[in-house]
């Protein structure tokens, strides 16, 4: 569910049986975003993002 908001953000509401998926979605948006909940979800997108940096910085 998207709610339209005052000002630049949106409210998105996701409904979802498993979370493992969500953090890549979130990337591809390419924009900024909030987790309101849940921890859970904060975690994935961090460990991915940990991810992501380290295979930035492995030289070829």
């Amino acid at each position: 569910m998207i709610r339209s908001a005052d000002g630049p953000w949106l409210h998105v509401e996701m409904h979802v049986e498993s979370l493992d998926w969500v953090p890549a979605v979130l990337a591809s948006l390419d924009r900024p975003f909030v987790i309101e909940h849940p921890p859970e979800l904060r975690a994935l997108v961090a460990a991915l993002a940990a991810r992501l940096a380290g295979y930035a910085l492995v030289e070829p």
